[in-house]
């Protein structure tokens, strides 16, 4: 005797779960064909719980000025530590969890003197608790209405001005859980350091 096996996911919107937990019974029909004759099988109702779904906005946020050493001066400039944060907010009702973010480092895409510049990371952290410095950090859950923040500390080998700062988002095709969560992204708001 031959076992077959099938599985199916099921993929709510919003609305199955817009602010709790809601139960359903999910029921179908089997139907398939063996030597031309089809077979029908019920498949008896089961309970499932739809969960709410998160809804994540995130916006970077870049320092305008970045300071370090003047090309055109003879004396060599300190450099100035600059921040490169992320503000992740969940409007959703549901959790976002896990959320992990791999951040680029900047680089520049124009530099008409050719002088070389140099990015490097001193520091990150999420929320206010210090971290390894990398471009890859986890933020942890989210929960509903909840903010996370994460920031990285960077100097510059010189003296220069953010103009654009961009972000390639992915979600992670790994991750055994799947549902239909919101990303909204806002790019980089320039701010001035005091």
């Amino acid at each position: 005797m031959l076992f077959r096996s099938s599985k199916w996911t099921l993929i709510p919107g919003d609305s199955a779960a817009p602010s709790a937990p809601t139960v359903y019974r999910v029921s179908g029909t089997l139907r398939y064909a063996v030597g031309g004759q089809v077979i029908s099988i019920p498949l008896y109702p089961v309970p499932i719980t739809v969960y709410p779904n998160a809804s994540l906005s995130m916006q970077y946020f870049i320092e305008t000025d970045v300071r370090g050493d003047d090309p055109f001066t003879p004396e060599v400039e300190p450099s100035v530590p600059f921040s490169l944060g992320l503000w992740a907010k969940n409007n959703g009702a549901g959790t976002a969890g896990d959320v992990r973010v791999q951040s680029g480092q900047p680089k520049v895409v124009e530099n008409h003197q050719g002088a070389l510049i140099d990015f490097r990371l001193i520091g990150s952290q999420v929320n206010s608790e210090a971290r390894s410095p990398s471009l890859d950090v986890s933020m942890g859950d989210i929960l509903p209405g909840e903010v996370a923040v994460a920031r990285w500390l960077m100097i510059s080998s010189l003296q220069g001005r953010f103009t654009s700062y961009s972000a390639n988002i992915k979600r992670d095709r790994k991750s055994t859980r799947l549902n239909s969560s919101h990303l909204v992204i806002s790019y980089a708001v320039f701010c001035l350091k005091k």
